[in-house]
């Protein structure tokens, strides 16, 4: 195939690039995500949100990490003992809020545009 255009992305060589880029980052959001570490599972679930929202992963592969996001921020946000280690707990709790709304709404994006059919 080689180049069919000028633009950055428009060649076999920077999309093999871009496939390795995509794979590493999935796979350490995904290894946040099933960190034993709170810190590390909302850090990864801002990166999952971040790189989806500007379509630098957009792949079926997603669509296990955002139900992955879900179910631990989830988990953490049931988490009072921890929430309340916080200065200002009430800014913890709508930043994971804002998080799970966003998670939700690409996961709803994602399964309605024929992604979720890709479910192993």
């Amino acid at each position: 195939m080689g180049a069919w255009g000028e633009l950055p992305f428009e060649n076999d060589y920077a999309l093999d690039w871009m496939t390795s880029v995509n794979d590493f980052l999935t796979q350490r959001i995904h290894d946040g995500l099933v960190n034993e570490d709170y810190f590390c599972k909302r850090g990864a679930a801002e990166l999952l949100i971040t790189s989806i929202n500007k379509d630098l992963v957009m792949d079926h592969y997603n669509i296990k990490n955002i139900r992955l996001a879900i179910v631990e921020l989830n988990i953490i946000s049931d988490d009072t003992k921890w929430i309340n280690t916080w200065s200002r707990p009430s800014s913890v709790e709508d930043d994971i809020k804002r998080q799970l709304g966003v998670l939700k709404g690409l996961l709803e994006d994602l399964e309605d545009s024929g992604f979720g059919d890709f479910d192993e």
